[in-house]
């Protein structure tokens, strides 16, 4: 989105102007520097009332308002439609700004009021993805909360957030807007403690270079989630398509461990892992039954082994395993491993009728 010179009469918007720097300097004498309770009451005065502003367009003047929330060096926008040459109509932008004190001439922060022209045509739509990408980060700060620690909840959340991100480096939007909207978004949602990092740099500033290939979000309690392209399409079908190139038992193992420190059983709805090793090219499903291997004697280590879940997998040719989410007694955690011991399995493949196979 970018502002215009346009060949207009600025008479009217100068008045509008001084209306509005009038206007400001009351509410500020009423309310401090309480930014969201000044624009809203310079937004009623401006919409109604004796000082309402004629030609005012309410639906872009809430879009650069809901688009400018989280912004701190915005307090308010005000959109009026004006005439220019062939009987075509812009919008003048009037924008209420904070200026920081440099400390030289005064250190406290002041505010003004400047003056851009918008055309519609260009930037409407534009407008319309900045304001709906600052409610989704709104609402991301909303779910952070209600998520309580969940670790996959939380994944998500960090996420769509790029996502909603990504979406606007995709419509090509002035750069500083965008790396300002990283760096205010990403803090406005997760806290002032997260640090992101790009997965790819090509020189330009960070926030960039994460708006476009993704990276880490790593919040304040040093929990550290992977966000990028390669989960547009949900998680559970990136974890597929892992699986389907996890060709040793080794990697099959690091899939499934990954899937689980992901911290989905923990979320919502109830997780089924077989709907990822089912991808396993290793997977053998006619020699997989859980009950069967979490009831046998030598696969629970006589009773002092809990399993979760399982599954068998085939290597090679006459290479078999258990893959098994398990316990032990003199374990801390549940974790995914394969039992390595033929003498510990031979019996479970012998209930699953293998022996027809060597």
């Amino acid at each position: 989105m970018k502002g215009h010179l346009m060949a207009v009469n600025t008479t009217g918007e100068y008045k509008i102007l001084g209306m509005l720097t009038q206007i400001s300097d009351e509410e500020f004498g009423r309310w401090g520097n309480q930014a969201p309770l000044i624009r809203s009451e310079i937004l009623k005065r401006v919409m109604s009332g004796p000082q309402k502003i004629k030609g005012i367009d309410l639906e872009v003047t809430d879009l650069f308002n809901r688009a400018s929330q989280i912004d701190s060096n915005v307090v308010c926008h005000v959109a009026v439609k004006v005439n220019v040459a062939d009987d075509e109509q812009m919008i003048a932008l009037f924008t209420l700004n904070r200026i920081y004190g440099d400390g030289l001439m005064s250190s406290n922060d002041d505010f003004s009021w400047t003056l851009s022209f918008i055309d519609l045509d260009d930037d409407l739509e534009v407008i319309k993805m900045f304001a709906n990408a600052v409610d989704n980060i709104i609402q991301a700060r909303r779910d952070v909360f209600q998520a309580q620690g969940s670790r996959f909840e939380t994944w998500i959340i960090c996420q769509n957030l790029w996502k909603t991100i990504h979406s606007l480096y995709e419509m090509d939007i002035n750069d500083k807007a965008l790396v300002r909207l990283v760096s205010q978004g990403v803090e406005f949602a997760l806290g002032r403690d997260v640090a992101c990092n790009p997965a790819e740099q090509d020189g330009n500033e960070w926030q960039y270079d994460w708006a476009r290939h993704g990276g880490q979000i790593t919040l304040s309690n040093g929990d550290t989630y992977d966000v990028g392209p390669d989960f547009l399409d949900g998680f559970k079908e990136y974890w597929i398509n892992e699986a389907k190139n996890a060709h040793s038992l080794q990697d099959a193992v690091v899939l499934m461990e990954a899937v689980s420190k992901s911290g989905v059983m923990a979320s919502s709805d109830k997780f089924d892992y077989s709907e990822i090793y089912s991808h396993i090219p290793g997977f053998r499903e006619d020699l997989t039954d859980l009950k069967t291997i979490q009831s046998d004697s030598l696969v629970n280590d006589g009773g002092m082994t809990d399993i979760i879940d399982g599954f068998a997998f085939c290597e090679s040719e006459n290479e078999y395993t258990l893959v098994v989410l398990s316990r032990g007694s003199w374990e801390d955690s549940y974790a995914w491993n394969w039992i390595y011991d033929w003498g510990q399995v031979a019996n479970y493949f012998s209930k699953m009728g293998l022996v027809d196979e060597f």
